[in-house]
């Protein structure tokens, strides 16, 4: 599907009349099986690939087709002046955005879903194309911010990008400390998270790499400020400065920031230059890739997990480091190849710029991922990772739950959470009422159910006397 024409569209059209499966894929991050992938047809969207921006003074509206990933729509926007709220690097706009949007911008500026604009979508039926937005298929807008690929094909997203501060200079850096240092970043991680400066944002977040038959174990901050730093200030970052660490932070242009990237390639596959305004794929893996960690991988396999919560204590803490522990003293057995587990904290105001959308976030009601991820190689392996994913999954959010960081009806995220396969999942990502209406939308949109020989969290079709309050 090379172009945004409406007669390429013909061949959605031949996809629906067929009855095969098919995969929609942008950046390929999803790694549950069968989200970005199929044994079907595959529908690549790398060539939606437009760009264009409109100044507004502090914001602006930029125009983004669906192919495109964020090492490609960071490097459109920097010569303006501008960026957006978006993701990592390597990671594609289309599920990022349909997900919700997880962000280091999030605590100023809200969701990826709170700043879009207007999208394109190729319905099901594949002749029809809406434009949909806050004032225009209104329904249909609602959906797709967090609804995922259930409503159709997005091919153009309008997003609203914001005016960079620090003259384009951000600060920052990927700061690493050995095993000794631990319990002193901890420490510091619960002093930063009582300073609520919504410019300040960490990542941090245990990390057990197998390579060769070797274990390395790191524990590291990846700290971004997002404006340039005045010296003067008190910086937001001493806590994790004054303990003994490798790496620097440093004011710097979010093309070169070359401080943070000799340690990043140490760890990560990143599709460019690495830089903070970019959101450095640190703990956004890509996957599958030989160079993660400087791996020598043959069958790379690999799944996502979250937990969701509102803060982080000390407790909590503790947990996300004892299931990388857990995790690691597998690695030899089951082939493992990477652990993560990671620490990401938001403020209670991260939700003040929400927007009624299908994924709920509500003012008053923060929430944010806490994130695993676990790679191996061998199919063989499959079960005892998953299986080990889920027990870490259940023990943080048994933690979680006592010491007051999440609820029951918590909103699950959906971009990041593991497949369990139960009937539940989909109520736990959208809530009772909200998975209602998307049930009715994906009947009015989907009538022949279409979507429903793709990937991803499929929302079934509402019966032909449902609708929703």
């Amino acid at each position: 599907m090379p172009s945004t024409s409406l007669p390429r569209f013909l061949k959605m059209q031949a996809i629906k009349d067929s009855n095969v499966d098919f995969a929609v894929k942008g950046g390929g991050h999803a790694t549950n099986p069968g989200f970005s992938s199929t044994r079907g047809i595959q529908i690549s969207m790398s060539r939606f690939n437009k760009l264009a921006h409109v100044s507004n003074g502090e914001t602006g509206e930029l125009t983004v087709g669906a192919g495109c990933v964020f090492d490609e729509i960071y490097k459109f926007v920097r010569p303006m002046g501008y960026n957006v709220v978006g993701g990592g690097g390597s990671v594609g706009i289309g599920g990022w955005m349909t997900g919700g949007g997880f962000s280091l911008k999030t605590n100023q500026y809200g969701l990826g879903i709170d700043n879009l604009l207007q999208a394109r979508v190729v319905l099901p039926n594949g002749s029809t194309v809406l434009t949909a937005s806050a004032s225009s298929n209104t329904e249909l807008f609602w959906a797709i911010k967090g609804g995922g690929n259930n409503f159709g094909i997005v091919t153009e997203f309008v997003l609203r990008s914001h005016k960079q501060r620090g003259n384009g200079n951000v600060y920052g850096g990927l700061l690493t400390y050995d095993k000794a240092r631990i319990e002193r970043v901890k420490k510091a991680i619960i002093e930063f998270i009582d300073k609520k400066d919504p410019k300040a944002t960490i990542v941090a977040a245990f990390r057990v790499y197998r390579n060769h038959g070797v274990q390395e174990y790191k524990f590291t901050v990846l700290a971004f400020y997002d404006d340039e730093f005045i010296f003067q200030q008190t910086n937001p970052f001493e806590k994790f400065l004054a303990i003994p660490h490798e790496g620097r932070l440093a004011n710097s242009a979010y093309t070169t920031l070359d401080t943070a990237k000799s340690l990043l390639y140490n760890h990560i596959s990143t599709k460019s230059t690495i830089t903070l305004l970019k959101e450095d794929d640190y703990h956004l893996m890509s996957f599958p890739s030989a160079h993660i960690a400087g791996l020598s991988i043959m069958n790379g396999r690999a799944r996502w997990g979250n937990v969701m919560v509102s803060k982080y204590t000390k407790n909590l803490i503790d947990v996300v480091q004892e299931e990388a522990e857990a995790a690691r003293s597998l690695m030899d057995k089951y082939n493992g190849k990477m652990i993560v587990t990671d620490v990401w904290p938001f403020l209670s105001g991260m939700f003040d710029n929400s927007v009624d959308s299908a994924w709920p976030h509500k003012r008053g009601e923060p929430n944010g991922p806490l994130l695993l991820y676990f790679l191996w190689e061998g199919e063989e392996n499959d079960k005892v990772w998953v299986d080990q994913m889920k027990t870490a999954l259940g023990h943080i959010s048994r933690i979680a739950l006592a010491e007051g960081c999440t609820t029951a009806t918590t909103p699950q995220y959906g971009n990041t959470s593991l497949n369990m396969d139960t009937p539940d999942q989909l109520t736990q990502i959208y809530g009772t009422a909200n998975l209602q209406r998307l049930r009715v939308l994906r009947r009015r949109y989907d009538e022949f159910n279409v979507m429903g020989r793709t990937g991803g969290f499929r929302i079934p079709l509402a019966m032909g006397f449902e609708e929703y309050q």
